[in-house]
Formats: structure tokens, sequence, C-alpha cells
């Protein structure tokens, strides 16, 4: 089956939601932990009221970037595969019933484990000492700066985070259904060292330019952000469908260290 049906879609997503509620119950508990733990610690250390909302939006952030490696988390072992793969449904229908849950999901995810955390800490913290119990959500919205997401000439500053969360989320989406073993871990080795070869790469570039008396300029115009959103936006796409052909391509029995 090829098409796209949304009654087998819906029964599809319903099936891999409550096959993948173990998985699921201890991502919650991992985030719950550790932000619980980590709000705890600086309530009581009496640190900067505003390292906690950073550092809570750093690590959620990167929580819902790397939850793209997920993407055929619910298709590990060999029964899990032949499960899967018996459901009656299309690739296309199983592979948007996995995006939902490694992004709707995981957003829902961090988000109630967040309002879990905090109201915990707040419950212990008010029974420890009054005077030290406050909610981080609470001050966070109650003093947010409407300044942080600046409209600017072209995009805004969120338009920009949308787009680089787009565009990490989907390279792990390609790592998550290329490894099979670790394939979070292996994604962000293989992330930081092409990054880290290209910036040598430019860098080098850069200084022999330089060297010759070429100066390299940057212009920010209406038609160089189109053409960069342009390229983000195809690069994207085109990892989704990377992920959904190989998605397509997984085998029931398979001893390599990749999907193929």
């Amino acid at each position: 089956m090829i098409d796209f049906n949304i009654h087998r879609f819906r029964n599809v997503a319903e099936w891999s939601l409550i096959n993948s509620k173990g998985t699921l119950i201890k991502k919650f508990f991992g985030i719950y932990f550790t932000l619980f733990f980590f709000m705890m610690f600086f309530s009581r250390v009496g640190g900067d009221g505003d390292v906690v909302p950073v550092l809570t939006t750093v690590m959620g952030s990167v929580f819902l970037v790397i939850s793209g490696g997920a993407i055929v988390g619910n298709m590990k072992t060999k029964q899990q595969r032949i499960s899967y793969m018996m459901l009656p449904g299309s690739t296309l229908e199983k592979f948007a019933a996995n995006y939902l849950m490694v992004t709707v999901g995981s957003i829902l995810l961090l988000a109630v484990g967040i309002v879990a955390a905090d109201v915990s800490q707040w419950l212990l913290n008010s029974a420890i000492d009054r005077t030290v119990s406050n909610s981080y959500i609470i001050d966070a919205l109650w003093h947010s700066n409407s300044n942080l997401v600046i409209k600017g000439d072209r995009m805004t500053l969120g338009e920009a985070i949308l787009i680089l969360y787009f565009w990490g989320h989907s390279l792990y989406m390609v790592g998550g259904a290329l490894i099979r073993k670790h394939a979070c871990l292996v994604t962000t080795a293989i992330i930081f060292a092409v990054t880290t070869c290209l910036s040598i790469v430019a860098v080098w570039i850069g200084g022999k330019l330089c060297d010759y008396g070429y100066a390299v300029y940057f212009y920010d115009s209406a038609l160089t952000n189109i053409l960069t959103d342009l390229g983000f936006f195809v690069v994207i796409l085109f990892n989704y469908y990377l992920s959904y052909r190989i998605m397509g391509r997984i085998q029931v029995i398979n001893n390599k260290w990749i999907n193929l």
C-alpha cells in the first residue's frame, strides 16, 4: 500500500501510542527527575533566578531536536519490526505516525515534564521553607521580556529558531532511520565531526582569501534571506524524504550497524 488513508493512519497512530507507552513513561520520568533535581538545587543554593529558565530552555531544545533520532524507535527489535510491518497501513502512514510521536509527542512530553517538575519543587520547597518557594514557570511568564523576539528587517528570531529546530531535527531523523544502534549518540558524533571539518575548511579558505587581498562580504538583503530560507527548506524536506525512504527499506533480520 502506497496511498494515505486517514482511518488507517489513525489506527496506526493509536497502535504506536499504546505500544510505546513504556518508552514514553521512561522519557517522562527522565525529564521530570532531571528538571526536578535541577530546580531544587538552584532554589536551595539561591542562585540567579534567570539560570533555571534559561538552562531549562536549552535542555528542552536539545531534547526536542535529538528526539528525531527515535523516528524508528518502535522498530528496534526483530519482533517489533515484524509487528509494525504487519500493521494494515502504508509506509507513509507509519512514517507519519512516528513523525507525530517525535514532534508533537515530544513537545507534549517535555511540557508535562516541566510543569510536573516545577509544581513538585514548589510544593516541596513550600513544605521546607516558604521563603524560598516559588514557581519558575510563573516567574518566567511574569518577567518575560517581549524583546526576546525581535522583529527585524527580514525575519523574527522566532522564525530563525524554528528553521534551525526543523533542520537539526531532520538531521537526527536521518540518523535515527539509518543507524541501527545508539542512533542519537552516533548522529551527534557525526554532526560534530562534519561541523568541525567544515569550520576548519571555512577558516582556511577565509585566511587564504585575506592573504591574497580579497574581502568576503555577507549582504543582508531580502533576496539573500529568501534564498537562505529556501536552502534550509529544501534540505529539511530532503532529510524527511530520505528518512522516509530508509524506513521503507528496513528489514526484519539485520545484523549490520545500519538499517540498509
